[in-house]
């Protein structure tokens, strides 16, 4: 994952989400970005999502790289406007 500190930001591109429904497909409710951070590690290529509030027992979340993300390498991780579920 890249993150070279000028125009492009990886954490940018990360969403945290919360589903709600009992059966597949899930409600995606986005987390307002405000509630978690994105961090790199020194490598740059493990994020780590750290929720600075509560998590609610018995909830399912879903982290996302939305499209626009890109490898170490500078290629894009899926089009921009999509995303990859990871």
């Amino acid at each position: 994952m890249a993150d070279d500190a000028d125009s492009y930001v990886l954490k940018n591109y990360i969403k945290l989400y919360s589903l709600s429904g009992s059966t597949q497909p899930y409600t995606e409710n986005l987390i307002p970005s405000g509630s978690y951070t994105v961090s790199l590690d020194t490598s740059k290529k493990i994020a780590t999502i750290t929720v600075s509030g509560n998590m609610v027992v018995n909830t399912r979340y879903r982290g996302k790289i939305l499209g626009g993300a890109k490898a170490a390498s500078g290629i894009s991780m899926s089009p921009v406007g999509q995303e990859s579920n990871q």
